[in-house]
């Protein structure tokens, strides 16, 4: 099984470094070129299945890679794909979740796999949920598939580090930026990183 796991396009809140998490934004000018370039970069390859998260910036980021397909795939939308719920803190940054929330934001930072955010989700949580999600997809399709899965940075290093057989915390030794494409190819239940963090320069 092959698994191409591409991160949405930039957005502005990218631009901005905020917490966006569930908020439902969309693709920014630039996010956009990203991937009409992902579009380019895969148009040969035959997908059985797109799993997106549905939120704007991944549907349209999943959309437009469509577009370009030689052969024709369905999308899936898949909330277990969705980012981490950063709940009250989502459209700020760091310095305002400090201002507004330093007692959390302390605690969140000293057990911050543990340590639920404020209206929204631990880490732990999170991880549990794409774990779920994966072995299910896992066992779903056949080893001689190949899957499009367009979601978020902490999703994808989550789901990298999962299947890598490594813990939570290794998840951040891993990098994923916007518009960027990683594969990993799982045979016979073993999983190899063949590509991490491929970009196409806009």
């Amino acid at each position: 099984m092959e698994l191409i796991l591409v991160r949405h396009g930039h957005t502005e809140a990218n631009h901005k470094r905020v917490f966006q998490g569930w908020l439902d934004l969309s693709l920014s000018e630039k996010g956009r070129k990203q991937a009409i370039r992902l579009r380019e970069e895969l148009k040969n390859y035959q997908f059985e299945k797109i799993y997106v998260s549905p939120l704007k910036r991944a549907l349209e980021t999943a959309e437009i890679i469509k577009e370009g397909l030689k052969t024709p795939s369905e999308i899936v939308k898949a909330g277990a794909l969705k980012e981490m719920n950063f709940g009250f803190w989502e459209g700020l940054s760091s310095d305002e979740i400090q201002a507004r929330y330093p007692e959390d934001f302390q605690n969140w930072l000293k057990n911050w796999q543990r340590v639920r955010v404020p209206g929204g989700e631990s880490a732990i949580q999170m991880f549990e949920r794409v774990r779920n999600w994966v072995d299910k997809i896992l066992k779903k399709h056949d080893e001689d598939t190949t899957l499009l899965i367009v979601s978020h940075e902490g999703v994808i290093l989550q789901m990298i580090a999962y299947l890598l057989g490594f813990d939570l915390a290794s998840s951040w030794h891993f990098r994923v930026d916007p518009g960027s494409l990683s594969v990993i190819e799982i045979i016979q239940g073993f999983s190899i990183l063949i590509k991490l963090n491929h970009v196409v320069e806009v």
